[in-house]
């Protein structure tokens, strides 16, 4: 069974390196990804992380909120 790793804040400079890292060093986990864009160059490495993860489209949710939202 493949293991699921929720990422808060994937697309910062942080975020982005963590997923780069999990999606290399960990194949059979799926990747949920969460970002609200709240700075202009998180769209660039959003775009940058499926460039990188060859199995984007079969191992990753994005989603585009902010976790401080309640709905």
């Amino acid at each position: 069974m493949a293991k699921n790793i929720l990422i808060t804040g994937a697309c910062g400079t942080t975020g982005t390196s963590l997923v780069k890292y999990i999606a290399k060093h960990e194949p059979k986990t799926n990747l949920i990804l969460i970002d609200n864009f709240y700075k202009e160059g998180s769209r660039t490495n959003s775009n940058h992380l499926k460039s990188t993860i060859s199995d984007y489209d079969s191992r990753v949710k994005f989603y585009i909120e902010d976790i401080a939202n309640p709905q």
